[in-house]
């Protein structure tokens, strides 16, 4: 049964022909998590730190110094610690522990972890983090919008909004009025990606 996050399963939504079937040897062939090798997880975790502590939009660049020895790493960091800080502008900012939840179609898991959790002026949103520099396609914007409200929003109160926060612009893309069409293709795509695992499954056996 594959396991998957849901960035790795819009990224191969976005795609078309040849590129998705690389996506999913891709997926196929990864090794186990390890955080060593998790590029973004020292900012992730700084942010979410600094929120639990209460820190101000002005002691964002002080992050910096404690995420990362490496020279490539502290490069890339202050250019998303700059974006960060757009999107906090002048924002009231209070942090809340995020849930979890697992969007399942037939035998394919998709995690959904927003990475925030988030009252922005007193409005509780939970927010998905956009690290890499590609921009966000259309799609990519309402489809994770989507599965982040379809799992979340039972958890959550009455009023929560579901965000994307592209970390290399600072912008902030807010959930819109529910779209249901977008189940169908998710669930095609889902059907998709099992059928070129499965058979990456058969070749390997």
């Amino acid at each position: 049964m594959p396991a998957i996050y849901l960035t790795d399963f819009v990224d191969f939504v976005a795609r078309s022909g040849q590129p998705k079937l690389t996506k999913v040897q891709e997926l196929f062939s990864r090794p186990n998590y390890h955080p060593a090798t998790d590029f973004y997880k020292p900012l992730r975790d700084g942010l979410r730190e600094h929120h639990r502590q209460a820190g101000t939009r002005a002691e964002l660049p002080g992050l910096l110094p404690a995420l990362s020895p490496d020279v490539r790493k502290q490069a890339s960091y202050a250019l998303r610690l700059a974006g960060y800080g757009r999107f906090w502008g002048r924002r009231t900012l209070s942090w809340f522990e995020p849930p979890t939840a697992c969007w399942q179609h037939a035998t394919l898991d998709v995690k959904v972890s927003p990475h925030l959790g988030l009252r922005i002026n007193d409005q509780p949103h939970l927010i998905q983090v956009w690290f890499k520099d590609e921009r966000l396609k259309p799609t990519q914007v309402q489809l994770i919008l989507s599965v982040l409200e379809t799992e979340l929003a039972p958890h959550t109160p009455v009023g929560t909004a579901f965000g994307l926060l592209q970390l290399s612009t600072g912008k902030l893309h807010v959930a819109g009025p529910r779209r249901p069409d977008l189940d169908l293709l998710l669930a095609g795509e889902a059907d998709s990606f099992l059928r070129i695992w499965d058979g990456l499954e058969q070749r390997a056996a």
